[in-house]
């Protein structure tokens, strides 16, 4: 049994031997884990997306939405004409900005679900782990308990861009490493080539002095002052657990950083989407697009070295209550789209697809437009538009997207009924259902986990038995189990 991670820092005689073996040079000592037999998962959490605009909701039929979605008790279509723009592909609807997901979509499960919540902080949590409260592991944590490898030398870390994920529980064999990208990575685990000329006398200096500092607070939680705290914490936590270094000469990270950057990304959007106006404007987001390329290179490199079972992301929050969703927010989604395929197609590439699962979730989708509005100009088919794009609140509805190369008929399980409800469905293909429930995204969660993962996820003898997960994910029960995700 691997130590808590939670019981680490609270603990200030164990905080400084976690010092003493960051000076020691442990984290050096370690290679990579061999990658083969272990799976990996990768956690991409929308924020509160407007789900037509991102395409994380689908419609049921062509150039047809449901009434309800963009005006109440009304069917029309989208103020965007792009969202309007549809094509079919494995069961699935894309729109415009979404329509890379065509390249993926035999491998793509979509399921429309119920949020749960309508409070950003405790739909995000559900979203994120099933529960509305810290008390499961996020997606990636959970799942990187159960996947490591440990007699090919695996460690138990999963990297993370998120304090949250690092602070849920019912995983205590798993740590979180706070990084969005290599070089984050590197600071997190105190790697020379990210603290300069002299690591230990600068990096390893400046963590002793500060904690050497917290032994003058009596009472405090951690001897780590909170000045310093997000900086080093995590450095000292997987110092202790011995965190491999990151070779960058390693012909599989030189793939990965070959495979999945800017320049792919804007070529990928361009090939797609054409060379118009809206395309210039997605690929305008310098910001945006070197974000989405850092952490998807990350996370390639960590799935394809065996380094780390897992990965949790986070996407801008788009919570556009002013206006502007159906635009910003499909914008924002086709660069995440976009990146998202790159990531896929290296993942295929390195013959992993059917020991990965990408799980993508968002807080909730949004409701029709509010009285607020913003003015933009935009050009479909080269005609110059002035659109007011309204505002949009909460809306009790949300899609989950899982990818593995274990799914290979794609498809969409439930939808959005007329009125903008959330049916069930007993299949997939088979379309929203005002007699089945829509599951929670614990349930859509679970049941991937164990058709991807069946050595990890069901329990031996018992094939239907949701117990693993539970154990995990205490929310799980065996009637959440969605057949139609298992037996796929």
């Amino acid at each position: 049994m691997y130590p808590s991670r939670r019981k680490f820092l609270l603990d200030a005689t164990t905080a400084v031997a976690g010092s003493w073996l960051l000076s020691s040079g442990r984290i050096f000592d370690r290679g990579y884990a061999a990658s083969s037999g272990q799976g990996f998962v990768l956690s991409m959490h929308a924020g509160s997306w407007d789900g037509w605009a991102s395409g994380l909701l689908q419609p049921n039929e062509l150039e047809r939405f449901p009434s309800g979605v963009f005006r109440s008790g009304v069917r029309i279509a989208a103020q965007n004409p792009f969202l309007n723009d549809h094509r079919a592909a494995d069961g699935h609807i894309f729109h415009h900005y979404n329509q890379f997901l065509t390249d993926v979509s035999s491998n793509l499960l979509h399921v429309t679900c119920q949020p749960g919540s309508l409070d950003h902080n405790v739909a995000r949590i559900i979203q994120k782990s099933g529960s509305s409260v810290l008390g499961a592991p996020h997606w990636a944590l959970g799942a990187g308990q159960m996947l490591m490898d440990r007699s090919a030398g695996s460690l138990p870390f999963i990297v993370t861009d998120s304090m949250e994920c690092m602070a849920s529980g019912y995983a205590p064999d798993a740590v979180g490493v706070l990084a969005s990208d290599v070089a984050g990575m590197r600071r997190a685990i105190g790697q020379p080539a990210s603290l300069g000329a002299n690591p230990p006398a600068s990096g390893h200096a400046k963590l002793l002095e500060a904690i050497k500092g917290g032994f003058e607070a009596p009472g405090r939680a951690s001897v780590l002052p909170d000045s310093v705290r997000a900086t080093f914490e995590s450095t000292i936590q997987t110092a202790y657990m011995g965190v491999p270094a990151l070779d960058e000469a390693d012909p599989r990270v030189v793939a990965a950083r070959a495979a999945i950057n800017v320049t792919e990304l804007d070529a990928s959007i361009r090939r797609r989407l054409g060379d118009n106006p809206e395309t210039t404007a997605i690929l305008a987001d310098a910001g945006l697009k070197n974000a989405v390329v850092s952490k998807l290179q990350l996370a390639a490199i960590l799935a394809t070295t065996g380094v780390s079972p897992g990965m949790a992301m986070a996407l801008p929050a788009e919570d556009r209550h002013a206006g502007g969703s159906q635009i910003q927010t499909a914008r924002v989604s086709a660069v995440m789209w976009a990146g998202l395929t790159l990531f896929w197609s290296h993942i295929k590439a390195a013959g992993m697809q059917s020991k990965c699962l990408v799980i993508v979730t968002h807080e909730f989708s949004r409701t029709p437009w509010n009285r607020n509005f913003l003015p933009y100009t935009m050009t479909h088919n080269g005609k110059s538009l002035q659109v007011d794009f309204h505002g949009t609140d909460h809306h009790p509805v949300n899609g989950v997207y899982l990818l593995s190369g274990k799914f290979s008929r794609g498809g969409r399980l439930g939808g959005v009924q007329d009125g903008y409800a959330a049916g069930g469905g007993a299949d997939f293909g088979t379309g929203p259902s005002s007699s089945i429930a829509a599951p929670t995204t614990l349930a859509a969660v679970g049941s991937a986990l164990m058709a991807v993962f069946p050595d990890q996820f069901r329990h031996p003898g018992q094939r239907d038995s949701g117990r693993v997960v539970r154990s995990l994910w205490p929310g799980f029960a065996d009637e959440q189990i969605l057949q139609a995700i298992r037996d796929i």
